[in-house]
């Protein structure tokens, strides 16, 4: 089997990529950040994430129409894991003619790459597609909603297969704005972490992300579309996940109450009967993945640091 995955320098696209290769597939990235050099403080895990995917990386931008039909029609892939986007909720609402132009309009160019070569597509959405709500997709912010004007796309394509829609992704590689690395550095440094009073998140370790991915990919073509929560189906306190981490650091724990901003929900949980036709179920319990990201994370800082 050969895959193109589009955003595969991002955080869950390397380990997918490293999963699907572990899997036997053949495997082409196209990220726009793959040429670039690490920012210690803004991403500088980039480089990891490159080693990580264990596939060739061409930069590209999913905004370049000519770039996704070249790619697939020379590649041929037979599926197409459609990652790439604007993927930051604080960055969406900053810049939101940027965030519906990549996330709406670089699908769009993913769809008719796909339809130009009969690949089948597997689709990224998000949690943040329900909002508010824990079972409806009513989205509340920016990015919430570029995403779901994206599945709408995906829905009515008939050439995606799955949307998978992944939760709070915990694990090796994450960015410097996700909450688990902020939480460490406030921690390390012996600052108060600052929570959003009563948020719960359900949270879900990035490679029973990847799996779920992989595990799509090599599923059967049935129309009509099929979507799939990728989570838990636990909750977490953002102050329970924090004392979690603090542990792990053997620091003590230091908690600023801050107000929820309106973009985002207050609660996330996902709904496992969704990934039934899947056969998906996590594997790594919270506890877990979380020793593996502050090992991570403490190894990293090191690094900086020499």
């Amino acid at each position: 089997m050969r895959a193109l995955v589009t955003g595969s320098v991002g955080f869950i696209g390397c380990h997918l990529c490293s999963r699907l290769v572990s899997d036997g597939w053949e495997v082409l990235g196209v990220d726009i950040r793959a040429g670039s050099t690490d920012r210690a403080g803004v991403d500088s895990s980039l480089s990891e994430r490159r080693a990580h995917s264990q596939v060739r990386n061409i930069v590209g931008d999913i905004m370049d129409m000519n770039l996704m039909h070249s790619l697939a029609g020379e590649y041929r892939p037979d599926v197409i894991f459609h990652l790439a986007a604007v993927s930051s909720v604080h960055a969406a609402e900053q810049e939101p003619q940027h965030c519906y132009d990549t996330n709406i309009g670089g699908t769009e160019n993913v769809l008719r790459a796909a339809r130009h070569t009969g690949s089948r597509v597997i689709f990224a959405s998000s949690s943040a597609i329900y909002g508010h709500s824990l079972a409806l997709p009513k989205p509340i912010g920016v990015y919430g909603r570029s995403k779901y004007e994206a599945e709408l796309i995906c829905a009515k394509s008939g050439i995606t297969d799955w949307t998978l829609r992944p939760f709070t992704v915990l694990g090796r590689f994450g960015r410097e704005d996700m909450a688990a690395w902020i939480f460490a550095s406030q921690i390390s440094s012996r600052r108060p972490v600052t929570l959003r009073r009563g948020a719960i998140r359900d949270m879900v370790d990035v490679r029973d992300v990847a799996r779920a991915f992989a595990m799509a990919g090599k599923s059967m073509r049935d129309a009509p579309m099929k979507v799939a929560d990728v989570g838990t189906g636990v909750g977490t306190h953002m102050e329970e996940f924090a004392k979690m981490i603090a542990n792990e650091l053997n620091r003590p724990l230091q908690v600023e109450q801050s107000v929820l901003p309106p973009f985002e929900a207050m609660s996330t949980q996902a709904d496992l009967a969704m990934a039934k036709h899947l056969n998906w179920t996590p594997q790594i319990p919270l506890c877990e993945s979380i020793k593996d990201f502050v090992e991570w994370y403490k190894s990293t800082k090191s690094s900086q640091q020499e």
